[in-house]
């Protein structure tokens, strides 16, 4: 099996994505290696009252 050192996981809401999330995390844990999540938002107004955007950096919960 290959190793993975970094893995980069562009998300959005859709269910592909949570798919995408949840294999790169499993591929991590056996490899031993991180997970960065990537999500862009289209234009600021989409993340007003979101929890994410009221969130501090390093504080988003692990799997």
């Amino acid at each position: 099996m290959a190793t993975f050192a970094r893995i980069l996981v562009p998300v959005d809401a859709s269910e592909p994505a949570r798919r995408a999330l949840a294999l790169a995390l499993q591929l991590a844990r056996e490899s031993g290696g991180h997970v960065r999540v990537l999500h862009v938002a289209d234009e600021l107004e989409d993340l007003r009252g979101c929890a994410c955007a009221r969130s501090r950096a390093g504080t988003w919960p692990t799997a």
